[in-house]
């Protein structure tokens, strides 16, 4: 039940409108491409001063959670774990933030949504302000350079295995867009 009012409360509210969104695979050459897990958490936006969800509703993160977030835009997911989907969502959901269960919930930043440069600069930038800000909370989420497709699918049977959702691909050099892209599509079984 509480996964159909989460999607309900993520999902059907007024768009962001920020928020780039994954295109299913559909045979694309992914060489030179890179892929990363994709978690199942909630997806969480930050614009440098509010954390909120695709939909735009605002997250109630703790203020020890909130401080440790940088003044730049990130886009990522809340999550804690692999089928760890109901702690995560009743946890981002509550209105009145559960301190001790937001310990348990990292921010898995995927991309610089303002940040003006490839995917690599965008991470390099984020782990240079992790260096000089360490936080329990901010993981920056590895980007593996893809061989080519057999690779990405090999790396998708071995996340499968361990219980992960699937994989998540794209075009390092892609600008960040509003809406669905073609340069980042999800694999899954």
């Amino acid at each position: 039940m509480i996964r159909f009012f989460t999607l309900f409360w993520l999902f059907c509210a007024t768009s962001f409108g920020e928020v780039m969104l994954l295109k299913e695979y559909k045979d694309e050459n992914l060489t030179g491409w890179v892929m990363s897990e994709k978690y199942d958490g909630v997806r969480a936006i930050w614009d440098g001063k509010v954390l909120k969800s695709r939909s735009g509703k605002i997250i109630n993160a703790p203020n020890k959670f909130i401080n440790e977030l940088p003044d730049f835009a990130l886009d990522g997911e809340l999550w804690s774990g692999v089928g760890e989907f109901e702690f995560i969502a009743s946890t981002v959901l509550d209105e009145t933030p559960d301190d001790r269960a937001w310990e348990k919930i990292k921010y898995m930043v995927f991309d610089l949504p303002k940040f003006d440069g490839n995917l690599y600069q965008k991470m390099d930038h984020l782990n240079n302000f992790l260096k000089a800000n360490p936080s329990e909370f901010i993981r920056v989420v590895e980007q593996i350079e893809i061989k080519d497709n057999n690779h990405a699918f090999a790396f998708l049977d071995e996340l499968v295995a361990s219980g992960a959702e699937g994989v998540v691909v794209r075009d390092p050099n892609a600008k960040y867009i509003s809406g669905r892209s073609s340069s980042i599509l999800k694999l899954k079984k």
